[in-house]
Protein backbone atom coordinates (compact mmCIF):
# COMPACT_ATOMS: atom_id res chain seq x y z
CA UNK A 1 0.00 0.00 0.00
CA UNK A 2 1.14 3.53 -0.56
CA UNK A 3 2.59 5.80 2.07
CA UNK A 4 -0.54 7.96 1.89
CA UNK A 5 -2.83 4.97 2.51
CA UNK A 6 -1.06 2.88 5.21
CA UNK A 7 -2.58 -0.33 6.55
CA UNK A 8 -5.01 -0.32 9.46
CA UNK A 9 -2.38 -1.93 11.69
CA UNK A 10 0.01 0.98 11.11
CA UNK A 11 -2.74 3.43 12.07
CA UNK A 12 -3.74 1.52 15.20
CA UNK A 13 -0.32 2.09 16.75
CA UNK A 14 -0.46 5.88 16.29
CA UNK A 15 -1.89 8.20 18.94
CA UNK A 16 -5.02 10.05 17.85
CA UNK A 17 -4.14 13.65 17.06
CA UNK A 18 -5.82 16.50 15.19
CA UNK A 19 -3.36 16.00 12.30
CA UNK A 20 -4.20 12.27 12.10
CA UNK A 21 -7.93 13.02 12.02
CA UNK A 22 -7.40 15.63 9.29
CA UNK A 23 -5.39 13.11 7.25
CA UNK A 24 -8.01 10.38 7.66
CA UNK A 25 -10.82 12.75 6.69
CA UNK A 26 -8.88 13.67 3.53
CA UNK A 27 -8.40 9.98 2.70
CA UNK A 28 -12.13 9.38 3.23
CA UNK A 29 -13.12 12.24 0.93
CA UNK A 30 -10.63 11.18 -1.77
CA UNK A 31 -11.40 7.45 -1.67
CA UNK A 32 -15.17 8.01 -1.73
CA UNK A 33 -14.85 10.75 -4.39
CA UNK A 34 -16.93 13.11 -2.27
CA UNK A 35 -17.05 16.89 -2.51
CA UNK A 36 -15.31 18.83 0.25
CA UNK A 37 -18.72 20.18 1.31
CA UNK A 38 -19.46 16.80 2.96
CA UNK A 39 -17.05 17.86 5.71
CA UNK A 40 -19.44 20.62 6.72
CA UNK A 41 -22.39 18.24 7.11
CA UNK A 42 -23.67 18.46 10.69
CA UNK A 43 -23.91 14.67 11.07
CA UNK A 44 -20.36 14.18 9.84
CA UNK A 45 -19.18 16.81 12.35
CA UNK A 46 -21.12 15.00 15.10
CA UNK A 47 -19.49 11.71 14.13
CA UNK A 48 -16.00 13.23 14.30
CA UNK A 49 -16.82 14.77 17.70
CA UNK A 50 -17.20 11.23 19.12
CA UNK A 51 -13.44 10.81 18.67
CA UNK A 52 -11.46 11.92 21.72
CA UNK A 53 -8.18 13.83 21.44
CA UNK A 54 -6.61 14.46 24.87
CA UNK A 55 -9.95 13.52 26.49
CA UNK A 56 -11.78 16.24 24.53
CA UNK A 57 -14.09 15.87 21.52
CA UNK A 58 -12.29 16.21 18.21
CA UNK A 59 -13.36 18.88 15.76
CA UNK A 60 -13.84 18.09 12.09
CA UNK A 61 -11.47 20.05 9.87
CA UNK A 62 -12.82 22.77 7.63
CA UNK A 63 -12.91 22.34 3.87
CA UNK A 64 -10.09 24.91 3.64
CA UNK A 65 -7.88 22.80 5.89
CA UNK A 66 -8.64 19.67 3.84
CA UNK A 67 -7.97 21.49 0.56
CA UNK A 68 -4.62 22.77 1.86
CA UNK A 69 -3.68 19.27 3.05
CA UNK A 70 -4.66 17.88 -0.36
CA UNK A 71 -2.37 20.38 -2.07
CA UNK A 72 0.50 19.41 0.23
CA UNK A 73 -0.09 15.67 -0.27
CA UNK A 74 -0.42 16.11 -4.06
CA UNK A 75 2.90 17.96 -4.24
CA UNK A 76 4.56 15.24 -2.16
CA UNK A 77 3.08 12.50 -4.38
CA UNK A 78 4.26 14.37 -7.49
CA UNK A 79 7.82 14.49 -6.14
CA UNK A 80 7.67 10.78 -5.20
CA UNK A 81 6.44 9.91 -8.71
CA UNK A 82 9.22 11.96 -10.33
CA UNK A 83 11.81 10.14 -8.22
CA UNK A 84 10.30 6.72 -9.02
CA UNK A 85 10.21 7.46 -12.75
CA UNK A 86 13.78 8.78 -12.72
CA UNK A 87 14.96 5.58 -11.02
CA UNK A 88 12.99 3.34 -13.41
CA UNK A 89 15.23 1.21 -15.63
CA UNK A 90 12.45 -0.19 -17.85
CA UNK A 91 10.26 1.44 -20.46
CA UNK A 92 6.84 2.91 -19.78
CA UNK A 93 4.10 3.13 -22.37
CA UNK A 94 1.13 5.43 -21.91
CA UNK A 95 -1.90 5.43 -24.23
CA UNK A 96 -4.61 8.08 -24.03
CA UNK A 97 -8.05 8.00 -25.66
CA UNK A 98 -10.55 10.87 -25.66
CA UNK A 99 -14.20 10.75 -26.71
CA UNK A 100 -17.50 12.56 -26.15
CA UNK A 101 -20.96 11.27 -25.39
CA UNK A 102 -23.97 12.20 -27.51
CA UNK A 103 -24.59 15.04 -25.07
CA UNK A 104 -21.01 16.31 -25.57
CA UNK A 105 -19.83 15.12 -22.15
CA UNK A 106 -16.09 14.53 -22.47
CA UNK A 107 -14.27 11.38 -21.37
CA UNK A 108 -10.58 10.67 -21.08
CA UNK A 109 -9.24 7.14 -20.74
CA UNK A 110 -5.68 6.04 -20.13
CA UNK A 111 -3.90 2.73 -20.27
CA UNK A 112 -0.55 2.38 -18.56
CA UNK A 113 1.65 -0.61 -19.35
CA UNK A 114 5.18 -1.07 -18.13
Amino acid sequence: MSQFFPSGEALASQPITKALIDQQVLKFVISATLPFSVIENEYFRDLISWIKVNNRPAQAPSRKVIRARLSTEAQSAKEDLKAALAANKSKISLAVDCWSSRTNFGFLGTLNMS
